[in-house]
């Protein structure tokens, strides 16, 4: 029974110090150094193409009152430093600058054109192959001749420059057939 009775205040301590001793964290702020900022800068380095921007009209709550679907957007070319290129089309470059910066644990990437007009982009996900931004400016929606205070959110996504891209190389797929199947490449 001693031995029982060892056994069992064991088990029952050990599950103490694990339960007792691991706390969770359940702070949430978020805090990015310079070093964190210079990291993300070397990963924005370079050319982002095929821009995709869906553009919705909400209103001061979140409600959608306007979805313009895909739009126009800038392909962009960053230096690693400050500069950027915006590419509005295959004919149109400009020069702009743009900056890193960080408030509540989010990181923002304001984007000057060389007119000094500007967009603050919240950056969603950055990893080696994926920008994903978003943006929101005032808006005033008109609903008939009623102006509604509302807001413009666009949502861009673009891919970095691989090799493929650079090189122009790409894959050609002819499938023939008196049936209809998919084909994946």
């Amino acid at each position: 029974i001693y031995f029982r009775l060892k056994k069992i205040l064991l088990v029952l301590f050990s599950a103490a110090v694990v339960f007792f001793g691991c706390k969770k964290d359940v702070g949430t702020t978020v805090s990015l150094t310079s070093s964190d900022m210079a990291t993300i800068n070397g990963e924005l380095k370079g050319l982002w193409l095929f821009p995709t921007d869906n553009q919705q009209i909400q209103d001061t709550t979140g409600k959608t009152l306007a979805d313009n679907g895909y739009i126009a957007a800038p392909a962009m070319q960053f230096d690693g430093g400050s500069g950027v290129t915006l590419y509005t089309n295959l004919q149109t470059q400009q020069k702009g600058t743009y900056q890193l910066s960080t408030k509540n644990g989010f990181i923002y990437l304001d984007v000057t054109y060389p007119d000094s007009t500007g967009v603050t982009y919240q950056v969603l996900v950055l990893t080696s192959q994926t920008l994903k931004l978003i943006s929101t400016e005032p808006y005033v929606y008109y609903s008939g001749a009623t102006p509604i205070p509302a807001k413009s959110v666009s949502n861009v996504a673009l891919q970095k420059e691989n090799s493929a891209d650079v090189t122009g190389k790409l894959v050609n797929d002819f499938s023939a057939s008196d049936t209809t199947y998919s084909v994946n490449v």
